[in-house]
């Protein structure tokens, strides 16, 4: 296998980013949603009207830049 196609492989393997484990963890900036290059993070509102990211996993090339760009990166 090429490193070219062992890269693309490994990167396939990864999980999907997780942003927040509950929507008390985000403060609602929406700045993962202005970063993802292919725009696969919706907006969801909730019951109280809070603003918040969801990641659907069809397009999501786990790049981690909606992670990197959180203000309160979770831990």
């Amino acid at each position: 296998m090429t490193k070219k196609r062992e890269k693309i492989h490994n990167k396939l393997k990864q999980e999907q980013p997780i942003l927040f484990h509950s929507k008390e963890e985000c403060c609602g900036c929406l700045a993962c949603v202005a970063i993802c290059p292919m725009q696969n993070i919706t907006v969801s509102v909730d019951e109280e009207g809070f603003e918040y990211p969801v990641i659907s996993g069809e397009k999501c090339v786990k790049c981690n830049s909606c992670i990197s760009v959180c203000p309160l990166k979770i831990k």
